[in-house]
């Protein structure tokens, strides 16, 4: 027969200081995941938006048609961006502005939130970004368009004034965009802002992210080869 007598279990003051040890764990732990989780939603949508660009360049390339990518701000914590597809190809017209017409929409073969010709919607909620961080961009009031030739712009703005241009930040930054002119997205410094600008003749996009310390948007690539960047945006 065993004898347990000299057994003891764990004292109440031992359990405490185990608590505390975890606390104290955690408070460290804690904010580095959270900050972690933050910058990826980031990167996530920052990755989503330029696929999409690249997407609509390639596939307005393959019908030699024309893409449309829009932005609507459903509420506050809602923003939905999505695209069209048109077999039909516009052109700049007389004030070198792409303008969207009955001639492109009646002539949509990709839409993925909307039925086409009584089919029915591939997928009605379709929406690139996660909801899990902020995006701005001069689509939310004009959509952006990209023709077979790789020339883009805002529909009906003349392409020598603006390009499309989005801004990706941490979510519940109270940042404001003022024509293309970003601010208060410093709010969160720990965090990358990243401003992605499509070029109004190739239809391709680069990446520059914001260096709160000079308050400059930089090469993105710089960024993680020289953690001070270059100082210079990437070239369009």
């Amino acid at each position: 027969m065993n004898d347990n007598k000299n057994i003891q279990g764990i004292t109440l003051i031992e359990l405490l200081v185990v608590i505390g040890i975890m606390c104290v764990i955690g408070g460290f732990v804690y904010p580095t995941i959270t900050d972690w989780q933050t910058n990826k939603n980031i990167e996530r949508d920052l990755q989503a938006y330029t696929g999409l660009v690249d997407y609509v360049t390639n596939k307005t390339n393959a019908v030699g048609g024309t893409g449309m990518i829009y932005c609507e701000i459903k509420d506050e914590n809602t923003t939905i961006v999505s695209y069209k597809i048109s077999r039909y190809f516009v052109k700049p017209n007389a004030s070198n502005a792409l303008l969207i017409d009955a001639n492109f929409t009646n002539n949509i073969i990709k839409d993925p939130r909307n039925a086409i010709s009584g089919s029915p919607a591939e997928d009605p909620n379709h929406n690139i970004l996660s909801g899990k961080s902020n995006f701005l961009s001069n689509i939310c009031l004009n959509a952006g368009v990209i023709n077979a030739r790789g020339q883009s712009g805002i529909n009906g703005v003349s392409r020598a004034s603006t390009g499309i241009n989005a801004f990706i930040h941490a979510k519940g930054a109270t940042a404001t965009l003022v024509g293309n002119n970003l601010s208060g997205d410093d709010e969160y410094q720990d965090h990358p802002s990243y401003l992605i600008r499509t070029s109004t003749t190739r239809g391709y996009s680069t990446i520059n992210r914001k260096d709160y310390s000079s308050g400059q948007w930089e090469c993105a690539e710089d960024w993680y080869s020289d953690i001070k960047g270059d100082k210079n945006p990437c070239y369009k």
